[in-house]
C-alpha cells in the first residue's frame, strides 16, 4: 500500500489497542497525529513504555478529550481528514467502583469529538464501541441489527449512548461515522485487568489466579493486530454508502469458554494455579459476534485463532518478565 497524504488523528493512542493502531497507521500515513492523557486507570508507565518501544513519542500529544479548548486547538492546527477514536474509560467491573470517568470521558469527551468533527469537516469518524452493548439473552451469533436489551453495567450504557449520539448528532451528508463493537480484544501490551493478561501474569509471578467467573462463561476473543487490520481497511474503504452511521462487529467469531482459555494459557508452559473467587454478577454469560456484515463491506475479518494469539501474547509476557515491565501489570 502506498503512503497517503490523508491526515489521521488517533485518540487513546497510548493504550493497548491504540498503540497497535497508531503503529500501523503511522507507517502508512505520514500525517498521523495521536492523543492520550495517560490516565492511571492502569499503570501509565506501561503505556509510556509501549509508545517508546514503538518509537512514536513525537506522534503523541498529551491531551484529555474532556478538555474542549485543548482539543479544539489540536483540530484547528492539524485539520484531520479521519478521526479514529479509541480513548475511553474501559472495564465493566471498574464502572461499579468509580462511575465518574464513564460519564466524563465516555460521554462528554465523545460529545466534544462529535462537535469538533462537524466544526472542522472531518470526513470519516471511526469510533470504538463494545460487545457489552449486546447485554444478556440475545441469540448467538450477535448481529448488528438486533434490538439491544438493557445494558448490564455503566460501561455498557456509556457505549450504547455513544452509538445513539453518533447516529443522531447533526452531520453533513458527505461525512460518515462508523462504530466498531469490539469483542474481547487481547494480545501483547494488553490491559492488566483483562483475563488473558491476569492469567499469564499470575503464572509468571507464581501466585494464584482468582477466578471471578464460571468456567463455562463464553467469550469471542479478538487478537489486537486483527483489530488494526479492520481499522486500516476502514480508512480506505467506503462502507457507509447512503447510511451516514454504520455499526460493525469486530469479532474473532470463534467463541471459547473460560475453561478453554485457562487450558490454552497453561499450554504455553506458564504454570497457572486457579483459586475460585466470588462470581461477578456484571459478567454476561456469552459473547459471540457475527462478522458477516464486516466481510460484506470488503473489510478483512479477524482470523487469528486463540491458540496462536495466546502464544504470541505469552512470548511478549516472557519479554515483559525479563525486562521488568511485568511490575506494571498489577
Amino acid at each position: 500500500m502506498e503512503k497517503s497524504n490523508a491526515r489521521i488523528l488517533v485518540t487513546g493512542a497510548g493504550g493497548f489497542i491504540g498503540g497497535s493502531v497508531l503503529s500501523r497507521l503511522a507507517s502508512k500515513y505520514p500525517s498521523t497525529l495521536a492523543l492520550d492523557n495517560f490516565t492511571e486507570y492502569y499503570d501509565a508507565r506501561l503505556k509510556r513504555y509501549h509508545v517508546q518501544n514503538l518509537g512514536l513519542e513525537e506522534k503523541i500529544a498529551n491531551v484529555d478529550i474532556c478538555d474542549f479548548l485543548s482539543l479544539d486547538k489540536i483540530f484547528s492546527e492539524f485539520r484531520p481528514d479521519v478521526v479514529v477514536h479509541l480513548a475511553a474509560q474501559g472495564g465493566v467491573r471498574a464502572s461499579q467502583i468509580d462511575p465518574e470517568p464513564y460519564i466524563q470521558t465516555n460521554q462528554m469527551g465523545f460529545l466534544n469529538l462529535l462537535e469538533l468533527n462537524n466544526r472542522f469537516g472531518v470526513k470519516k469518524f471511526i469510533y470504538a464501541s463494545s460487545s457489552s452493548v449486546y447485554g444478556e439473552g440475545l441469540p448467538a451469533p450477535f448481529r448488528e441489527d438486533m434490538q439491544l436489551p438493557g445494558p448490564k453495567s455503566l460501561y455498557a450504557a456509556s457505549k450504547v449512548a455513544n452509538e445513539i449520539m453518533a447516529k443522531h448528532f447533526p452531520q453533513s451528508e458527505e461525512h460518515s461515522r462508523i462504530g466498531l463493537r469490539f469483542f474481547t480484544v487481547y494480545g501483547p501490551w494488553g490491559r492488566p485487568d483483562m483475563a488473558v493478561s491476569r492469567l499469564l501474569v499470575s503464572g509468571y509471578k507464581k501466585r494464584p489466579f482468582v477466578l471471578t467467573a464460571n468456567l463455562d462463561l463464553v467469550r469471542d476473543f479478538t487478537y489486537v493486530e486483527d483489530v488494526a487490520d479492520v481499522i486500516e481497511d476502514l480508512i480506505r474503504v467506503d462502507v457507509n454508502g447512503d447510511d451516514p452511521h454504520v455499526i460493525l462487529n469486530v469479532a474473532g467469531e470463534a467463541p471459547r469458554t473460560m475453561g478453554e482459555l485457562i487450558q490454552i494459557c497453561q499450554a504455553t508452559g506458564v504454570p497457572i494455579n486457579i483459586s475460585q473467587g466470588e462470581i461477578n454478577s456484571l459478567d454476561v454469560s456469552l459473547t459471540h459476534g457475527s462478522s458477516e456484515k464486516l466481510a460484506g463491506k470488503g473489510i478483512r475479518i479477524p482470523k487469528t485463532n486463540l491458540e496462536l494469539g495466546i502464544e504470541k501474547t505469552a512470548e511478549w509476557m516472557s519479554y515483559a518478565s525479563k525486562s521488568g515491565l511485568i511490575e506494571f501489570l498489577d
